[in-house]
């Protein structure tokens, strides 16, 4: 398949009255309009000669060492409903899914793993007070402005904004879509600015999923207020209430003994837990005062005060378990420039409680910081850092730093080396869980890593260009599960692994057409352990995935629409062992998983159009199923989606 994609690739290379009206002057005499006449006049004179309001955008620079990775016009041409299926297309990505979106999912990137993963929303923190992974579906995917990433620390951070309204006049969204059985999202938006300088928006997000499998469907909704008042050209006031709530029927996985041998139909198929159900929502609160010098600067300060809660419950055969997290922070970010060096610090004190009984612990206090900076050294070199720590009340702390350097040769050649150390503390389950089949360990020490790697990136032309890049990793210390079947499982520090990666990708980006071609691989090494986990991670497999897209774009019917088609898709060709999602923890880790999945793939073909305020967004996802494999798995025991169509509409009503 990634021969057939570079040879799109190489062919759709180839184929490639002035005069201003004059007003007359007016005639009135005084001398015979009446007082009446000429007092209105008189006001309606003054009202005409009164000064408009002037509202200059506020902008926001990127934070130092970021880039960009998605914005509105990117996310717009797709069909989009969580972070996770953006990131299963990106190079250098793993997914491992359930099946169904709204569930917790697991990513990959390069060699950073799913607890290495950091992702803030205009400010507040999306990362589970738990398990410190991300939930990236509390995100209001709609209404993403940008979202920029770094990856050269020990972390892959990212930083989304969400989308400001400047507008005359009200404005309401529907976005809707659907598909056989469970599948359907709608979602109504309206926005209005009140006052210039005052905007209030308001939506509802109904979420729907399942594959037609017992025990697969997922249902809740997303609500979201959100506005802003500028309180004078250099002050902004922000606030927002984001609340979440998700209700997921829990499989367990499904009965099996031989991925290979998995039926891949939803009649025949039983779930290892036929009643098991689980309950998520999520609360998240912010205010904040933002500053800038004058009107026509960034934004340099912001200050702010957020309140989150984090709430799941589950129950299945074995247990009950529920957690209720109460999150208060004070937060401050300062932007700092000096010629070509740049700097952004932030700063958030909090207050943290659970409030259930299912940890040993339920309440701390602390404070988090980070420090993010670039220094352009001369018109070719650049220099960008990152450090930040976490200092918690119960004695436990984070510390993590990374740089990079990168040297740009002519415009055609960018060079990259970079690195981090992390010493980072165990997450609250690790640390404090307590039930009928998993136990925390106080006992637990910081995991340690380092991490180094390059990347190039060169144009190959006009429209082509390649970019590679390599990863190491080095854990020591690392906090898993231990699964060794026993009444109670523990949490334990496994011995040192090492973890490697590779990706090459070649890109295309022409007025008519955008594509890519790349390969990825991935693997664990740990062949000097005897600890179970260790084995597992040495005997995972070697990971390889193959993806490609072709996208052809242009104007039709005289330029009354906008159309972007294709295809895209990608190919994991040998036995890997995926990672392992364990259920009552609502945890992902690599190492554990006993079967071997065997290789599979998947194309889906893309049609977008847009016609002045409406879009219509066509997926035919998985256009080979039964055709060349019964189905697939991304994690092993959870069946993906099989062949379906999926409408997606896209309309803005201006009033």
């Amino acid at each position: 398949m990634i021969a057939l994609f570079l040879n799109i690739l190489l062919f759709s290379a180839a184929v490639q009255d002035t005069t201003e009206p004059v007003t007359p002057a007016d005639s009135i005499s005084f001398e015979t309009a009446g007082s009446d006449s000429l007092q209105q006049m008189m006001q309606q004179q003054a009202e005409e000669e009164e000064e408009p309001v002037i509202i200059q955008i506020w902008r926001y620079n990127d934070l130092p060492g970021f880039e960009s990775t998605e914005t509105d016009s990117s996310l717009r041409w797709v069909n989009t409903l969580n972070l996770t299926q953006r990131f299963y297309r990106y190079p250098g990505a793993f997914t491992y899914r359930t099946g169904t979106l709204g569930r917790m999912d697991a990513v990959q990137m390069h060699t950073f793993e799913n607890r290495h993963f950091e992702t803030e929303l205009d400010g507040l923190q999306l990362n589970d007070p738990l398990t410190g992974a991300v939930n990236w579906n509390r995100v209001p995917v709609h209404k993403i402005s940008t979202m920029n990433t770094s990856s050269f620390g020990p972390d892959y951070r990212t930083n989304i904004r969400l989308r400001d309204h400047y507008l005359v006049q009200p404005r309401t969204y529907l976005n809707f879509d659907e598909s056989t059985y469970n599948f359907r999202n709608l979602e109504f938006a309206a926005t209005h600015n009140v006052t210039p300088g005052t905007n209030i928006e308001l939506s509802y997000w109904d979420r729907r999923d399942g594959i037609g499998y017992n025990r697969s469907v997922v249902e809740g909704n997303q609500i979201l207020l959100r506005g802003y008042h500028q309180l004078n050209s250099r002050w902004l006031l922000r606030g927002a209430y984001i609340t979440n709530s998700l209700e997921q029927q829990q499989p367990f996985g499904y009965v099996l003994n031989d991925p290979s041998l998995f039926p891949f139909n939803p009649f025949i198929a039983s779930p290892n837990e036929g009643s098991a159900s689980s309950d998520k929502s999520t609360k998240d609160i912010y205010l904040q005062t933002h500053f800038r010098r004058d009107s026509s600067r960034a934004v340099q300060t912001e200050f702010g005060f957020h309140y989150q809660t984090n709430e799941r419950s589950l129950t299945y055969s074995a247990d009950t378990v529920a957690t209720d997290f109460r999150q208060i922070e004070l937060y401050a970010r300062q932007r700092l420039q000096k010629n070509e060096a740049k700097a952004t610090v932030t700063v958030r004190p909090f207050f943290l409680e659970n409030r259930t009984e299912q940890l040993l612990e339920n309440k701390w206090t602390g404070v988090k910081g980070n420090l993010t900076g670039s220094l352009a050294i001369g018109p070719a070199l650049e220099l960008s850092a990152t450090g930040s720590g976490t200092f918690r009340s119960d004695s436990r702390y984070d510390v993590k730093s990374g740089a990079r350097l990168r040297l740009s040769i002519g415009s055609g050649l960018e060079l990259s080396a970079f690195g981090g150390y992390a010493s980072q503390s165990p997450d609250l389950q690790a640390l404090y869980w307590q039930s009928e089949a998993f136990s925390g360990n106080r006992d637990l020490l910081n995991e340690q890593s380092l991490t180094a790697g390059a990347e190039a990136t060169l144009g190959l032309g006009s429209y082509f260009s390649f970019d590679g890049r390599v990863d190491l990793r080095q854990v020591e210390q690392g906090v898993f599960v231990n699964r060794t079947n026993a009444p109670v499982e523990e949490f334990i520090n496994i011995d040192p692994y090492t973890s490697m990666s590779a990706t090459g990708t070649l890109n295309l980006d022409s007025p008519l057409f955008e594509g890519m071609a790349s390969a990825t691989y991935k693997r664990f090494e740990s062949s000097a352990s005897d600890n179970p986990v260790n084995i597992g991670l040495q005997n995972s497999g070697d990971r390889v995935w193959l993806k490609g897209s072709m996208y052809w774009k242009n104007y039709l019917f005289d330029r009354a629409t906008f159309v972007k088609a294709g295809l895209v898709g990608m190919y994991s060709p040998n036995f890997m062992r995926s990672a392992e999602y364990i259920v009552p923890l609502n945890r992902w880790q690599h190492g554990t998983q006993e079967l071997l999945n065997p290789p599979y793939s998947r194309v889906d073909i893309d049609l977008s159009a847009r016609i002045r305020w409406f879009m219509v967004l066509l997926r035919w996802e998985n256009i080979f199923d039964r055709v060349t494999q019964p189905g697939y798995f991304e994690t092993v025991g959870y069946p993906m989606p099989q062949q379906r169509f999926i409408l997606g509409l896209r309309v803005l009503f201006t009033n």
